[in-house]
């Protein structure tokens, strides 16, 4: 293929979005915004240790829909260990094993969780014969992250044993200003209040994120759309302008603004040339004819002939792929293959497709199967036939779960 064409798909909107969400998110992490957000969600007083890494999971589970998985991971870990550390290692990696599990699950919840999710959205768009709104995608994931949540609690539970209902930090006697040490886990920097007990970096940064968000979801809702990627790239050029709290240097209070270029700069550049490469993959795939080859080849080999069959086996060949690969090779190369696939046997592209992105963020089986899985591994707590154990659980109830919901939620929504 010409040049052009090759590398057109680095320009497509999608990208664009990725990477607005993404400035938008160090953001967040550079005011410390979501260790504001955690401390909040964290127990003010001593809990079971099973109710505590429950919220931890959950925690982790929402910041990671708005931000990466790794990074949401990285900052819980301590919590994590704090709240488990005097009861010993298998305790303390029970609770890692669940941060670092809810911070690939948290992904699904939004379009910019995990690159994999828009290049379901992309292909869903580009090669199908419609469209899936930024709502329409957050209803569908709802009920599958709220169930691996749920089963995660299940699990800790099982897993924790004797020690599930014993009181992290019962023995403390605060004074009634004081956070646990759990929160204490978190760094939240000493701050002067602006807003609701935020600063006014906090404040910004919370206005933008939440104006980006109602615009992502308006489409879903009213008749009018803004393009996400332009609300994205809105949203990170306000950041760069809408003020923080001042810096003193020399006894002179200096103003800024609450991210610098330098600052913005350091996002992760390279999962947003990966994207731009899975999309470009699955383009030449279908533009060569090699998606509908192995579309037929797949449909003809396996007898597949309606749109549950095609959802499960798109799902399984997802969840055993992600294991070895990265969810956005991964999704790259499946997601196109499944609305090909979808568009042979004449059924709607949209549940495979989703099925498909969803599968592959749920890679919990090796520390090297995602990078929220390599940060909790080199806590130094974790032994890797335990990840392996609890990970192909994990994957089992996701094929169990992630197909029948992708269809009914798609039905419900009139998409399938």
């Amino acid at each position: 293929a010409p040049a052009d064409e090759m590398f057109a798909p680095f320009a497509h909107p999608i990208v664009w979005l990725m990477a607005g969400a993404a400035v938008i998110g160090a953001a967040v992490e550079r005011t410390r915004l979501d260790r504001k957000i955690a401390a909040a969600c964290l127990p003010r007083r001593p809990q079971s240790l099973w109710l505590t890494l429950g919220r931890v999971a959950g925690i982790t589970c929402l910041l990671s829909g708005v931000r990466p998985g790794a990074s949401t991971a990285a900052m819980m870990v301590p919590v994590a260990r704090e709240a488990t550390g005097p009861l010993g290692r298998r305790s303390e990696a029970t609770g890692l094993l669940a941060v670092g599990a809810m911070a690939s699950v948290g992904g699904l919840l939004t379009p910019i969780g995990a690159p994999s999710n828009l290049i379901a959205i992309a292909a869903i768009a580009q090669y199908g014969t419609t469209d899936l709104p930024f709502l329409h995608w957050c209803l569908m994931a709802l009920p599958v992250v709220a169930l691996l949540w749920l089963a995660s609690l299940l699990w800790l539970r099982l897993r924790l044993g004797a020690d599930a209902g014993r009181r992290v930090h019962g023995d403390l006697k605060l004074p009634g200003n004081a956070v646990l040490p759990t929160t204490a886990a978190l760094h939240l920097a000493d701050t002067r209040p602006f807003a609701w007990g935020m600063d006014r970096g906090q404040a910004a940064a919370l206005f933008v994120a939440i104006a980006a968000m109602l615009l992502w979801l308006a489409p879903g809702v009213l008749a009018t759309q803004v393009p996400a990627g332009v609300v994205a790239l809105l949203g990170a050029a306000m950041l760069f302008v809408l003020p923080a709290a001042p810096r003193r240097a020399g006894g002179v209070a200096l103003r800024r603004s609450v991210l610098s270029w330098p600052e913005a700069a350091q996002i992760d550049w390279g999962e947003i040339l990966l994207l731009g490469g899975g999309l470009a993959l699955g383009h030449q795939m279908v533009a060569t004819g090699l998606s509908h080859w192995l579309g037929d080849l797949t449909v003809r080999a396996l007898s597949v002939n309606g749109v549950w069959g095609l959802t499960w086996l798109v799902t399984a060949l997802a969840l055993a792929i992600t294991q070895v690969a990265r969810n956005t090779v991964t999704a790259a190369v499946l997601c196109p293959l499944a609305v090909v696939a979808a568009q042979q046997i004449g059924v709607s592209a949209v549940a495979p497709c989703v099925a498909t992105a969803m599968a592959t963020s749920l890679a919990f089986c090796m520390p090297l199967s995602s990078d929220a899985n390599a940060v909790v591994f080199a806590a130094g707590s974790i032994e890797a036939r335990e990840m392996a154990r609890s990970g192909l659980a994990g994957m089992v109830f996701g094929f169990l779960v992630v197909p029948p919901l992708a269809i009914a939620m798609g039905s419900l929504l009139a998409l399938v």
